[in-house]
């Protein structure tokens, strides 16, 4: 090829920013598939279409979403796990997937830590510990209070074996010494349903699904679990104020199968970032209960780590293990 068609071709082509790889100079030039390991409808699933939207516009390529529930997010992850890391198969995790069960030792088909890509942090939620509306109790005092006083065990609903709620109402248990008897249910709606028709003494959802409900004074929240209050219910005291030591919530992370070019992880970093400053999209994850979180790839992986070895010691430290 001659020095002339060589500028010809550097002209047409543009040059290539410092960093970024030729092969990836482009991207995306197509759809970009994002996997939620969970039933469409969840407030995890409003959260990653109303981002997927944002960032695909901004990017000028249409994300779309697809929904593979099961295995308490073990089937959407591992789809995630085997794909081709080209930046066009993505995942949302969540403190469940990607922390709490790896800690509790699961059985997972995949290394959470070696074998994902975190690339931004999306947003922070809390669970919440609630009860019908008409229940005598009202705090987290009374709750142990009744526990203690009664022969039966208190029953508490949550979303599923070994989901998030599970996993924090194990930690009640073993940090009170009251008797707490775990009732599975296929989501936090269906759960959140047999509270409010007597079936059920409590439920331990993510405060986004409880918040409704509070709101029509249906269900009372005694207590949020996280590290603050959480803006879905900003008068609802957290586990710390009420003097029992777990201050673990919930956060969504997006994320790539291991070996994502770094050029393909800063872009979408950004346009992740970039999402989470629009009002409306703010307005909207607040809407289902998650305060943005915009951050850096680093920031995300660091805090993945963080709670994993903080679920460990603290529920691992119990006994309480991975079902």
């Amino acid at each position: 090829m001659t020095l002339t068609r060589l500028l010809v071709l550097f002209l047409l082509i543009g040059p290539v920013s410092p960093g970024v790889s030729p092969s990836w100079a482009a991207y995306p030039e197509r759809y970009i598939k994002l996997i939620i390991p969970f039933p469409a409808g969840g407030s995890v699933d409003i959260v990653g279409r109303v981002v997927a939207d944002a960032a695909g516009a901004a990017m000028k390529q249409t994300v779309v979403v697809e929904n593979h529930p099961g295995a308490s997010g073990a089937i959407g992850s591992g789809m995630a796990v085997n794909a081709v890391p080209d930046g066009y198969t993505l995942l949302l995790g969540i403190a469940a997937t990607h922390a709490i069960q790896p800690a509790l030792g699961a059985k997972l088909p995949y290394d959470v830590t070696k074998d994902f890509t975190p690339i931004a942090q999306i947003g922070v939620t809390a669970f919440a510990v609630g009860v019908k509306a008409s229940s005598p109790v009202r705090s987290m005092a009374d709750l142990v209070a009744a526990a203690k006083a009664r022969r039966e065990p208190f029953t508490f609903a949550t979303g599923g074996v070994n989901s998030g709620g599970h996993l924090v109402g194990e930690a009640i248990k073993s940090l009170t010494r009251i008797d707490l008897l775990h009732v599975p249910y296929r989501g936090a709606a269906p759960a959140i349903t047999d509270l409010l028709a007597g079936h059920v003494d409590l439920t331990i959802v993510d405060a986004s699904s409880a918040a409704p409900q509070v709101a029509a004074g249906a269900m009372r929240a005694l207590a949020v679990v996280g590290p603050a209050r959480s803006s879905a219910l900003p008068d609802v005291p957290t586990l710390a104020e009420q003097n029992i030591a777990l201050g673990l919530g919930s956060w969504i992370i997006l994320y790539g199968p291991a070996g994502l070019d770094p050029a393909v992880v800063d872009r979408l970093n950004a346009e992740v970032n970039r999402a989470l400053e629009q009002p409306a999209v703010r307005n909207k994850l607040k809407e289902a209960g998650f305060d943005p979180t915009p951050g850096s790839s680093a920031a995300a992986r660091e805090l993945q780590q963080r709670d994993i070895d903080t679920w460990r010691s603290t529920l691992g430290a119990a006994g309480i293990k991975f079902q």
